[in-house]
């Protein structure tokens, strides 16, 4: 998909007009970028005024790729989960890399 699509897509076909006053950019500006390429901040004014994530014309024009993406979501996953899930998490991880000798406590007589 390109950023043209895209922006057909997201806009539902409206005229560049609309489309421009809706976002609060510049309907000269679209009219001189597409079909071709949309300027990052128009991108993202666009998305935003329809209700998408601004990353996704950043990744339909290839600024950002999946890598990216997933790095960013997992930080956040990090951030926002609870002690309990870190806890838990570590855990799990601990237990899946352990070695199997280790897994049960040694018998004590």
């Amino acid at each position: 998909m390109g950023i043209n699509d895209w922006f057909v897509e997201v806009t539902g076909g409206e005229s560049y007009n609309a489309v421009a006053k809706k976002a609060g950019v510049q309907a000269s500006s679209i009219w001189r970028q597409l079909p071709d390429r949309l300027s990052e901040k128009n991108a993202v004014a666009i998305a935003r005024a329809y209700g998408r994530p601004a990353i996704e014309p950043l990744i339909v024009m290839g600024l950002l790729t999946d890598d990216d993406v997933k790095a960013i979501k997992s930080q956040d996953a990090l951030r926002d989960a609870t002690d309990d899930e870190l806890m838990a998490e570590l855990s799990r991880r601990i237990k899946a890399n352990a070695d199997p000798k280790w897994q049960e406590p040694p018998n004590v007589d």
